[in-house]
């Protein structure tokens, strides 16, 4: 999938993504085909990425998925009208699960929507 990315592997890429079992594997999905199949993914598709990152402690808290989300809203940003309040969902969950880690803040992705003319409000 990584070497070549195409739209019909989207939904497999996912469905792998989103059954994680370690936080070394979910950045290892996130960097290998997440990201490389980032331009072909669709509105619903980046929302069920989110969806499981949500879900998924091995996604979400793995050391490397902030800056690998920040690289996935940047690939995906012609979604962004219809995924920004799936983007809003997700960061304020990832407050509310770490309120004292602001790593997980995910706070590139905050500042990449706040320059894309969509804060965060609290």
């Amino acid at each position: 999938m990584s070497e070549n990315p195409r739209p019909e592997f989207a939904d497999e890429a996912i469905s792998l993504f989103s059954r994680a079992r370690g936080f070394r594997t979910a950045e290892s999905l996130g960097e290998g085909i997440i990201l490389p199949l980032a331009r072909h993914f669709s509105a619903d598709q980046v929302t069920r990425i989110l969806e499981a990152a949500k879900e998924n402690v091995q996604i979400w808290h793995a050391s490397e998925m902030p800056s690998i989300f920040e690289r996935l809203f940047d690939a995906t940003r012609p979604t962004l009208a219809q995924t920004v309040d799936a983007w809003s969902d997700f960061v304020r969950s990832m407050i509310k699960a770490n309120p004292h880690h602001d790593w997980y803040h995910y706070t590139g992705v905050q500042e990449k929507m706040r320059l894309a003319g969509h804060p965060m409000s609290a």
